[in-house]
């Protein structure tokens, strides 16, 4: 995951994709953002990579966002995936990814691996997945 910080224009997202292009990581990179304007100019300029937004409150209805943004994900906290479960399996129906962020305990993982999300964005990656290799094993 590479985020994005603050609003980027064609412009400034330009330099990032040539560089990962020379480097040739397009496979093994998301990028995520919390702006749309960001998030549209990476749409407009380079659609073949994939895309997170990055929302602390997941919208009652947000199969129109995600189209309209082309996003394979949203990344939210915890809290509002619990209170938009219809949201929540409406971008599952529709093949769109859930994180939540940036979740650093147990209980909080398994919180949220209760919620059925696709993705946890942690601060203690070896922590999370030594977690995972106990409660989850396979994934």
């Amino acid at each position: 995951l590479i985020e994005l910080k603050a609003s980027w224009s064609i412009d400034d997202v330009r330099p990032v994709i040539e560089l990962l292009d020379r480097f040739g990581v397009r496979d093994r990179v998301v990028l995520q953002s919390f702006s749309l304007e960001t998030l549209d100019s990476l749409q407009r300029f380079a659609p073949h990579y994939a895309r997170i937004l990055l929302i602390r409150e997941l919208p009652a209805d947000p199969l129109p966002l995600a189209s309209r943004l082309g996003i394979i994900g949203f990344g939210t906290t915890a809290r509002s995936a619990a209170a938009q479960p219809a949201a929540l399996e409406a971008l599952h129906d529709a093949g769109i990814g859930v994180l939540c962020y940036t979740l650093n305990t147990q209980d909080s993982w398994a919180e949220v691996i209760g919620l059925g999300v696709d993705g946890i964005i942690t601060d203690e990656p070896g922590e999370l997945d030594a977690w995972l290799a106990v409660t989850a094993p396979g994934t």
